[in-house]
């Protein structure tokens, strides 16, 4: 793991904006238990990319992984407003409802 976290600092110095790393980044960071840091660099990616559906769902998702089930139904929601037909969200979205 700790050369997966160099790898991701290194492709950030290079290009602190690129929405894909970040995106990845946050789902790295979730998945090994850094809740907070996962939320603020999804924030920052949904930031950069506000229109992007599949930018939305990702902080969605890393919301839904951080347990803050509330605010992940809203972000879901507002995803599911940018693209009606993205089922990816549909299903995070009824994940975070059953917990909300």
């Amino acid at each position: 793991w700790a050369q997966v976290e160099r790898h991701y600092a290194q492709a950030l110095a290079l290009d602190p904006a690129d929405v894909t790393t970040l995106r990845f980044y946050s789902f790295y960071l979730a998945y090994t238990g850094r809740a907070e840091e996962a939320i603020g660099i999804a924030q920052k990616a949904s930031r950069l990319d506000p229109v992007s559906p599949g930018v939305q769902m990702n902080l969605g998702v890393v919301l839904y992984f951080a347990r803050q089930f509330a605010e992940a139904v809203q972000q879901l929601q507002e995803t599911i407003e940018l693209d009606p037909d993205f089922a990816f969200a549909h299903s995070m979205l009824g994940l975070a409802f059953l917990f909300a």
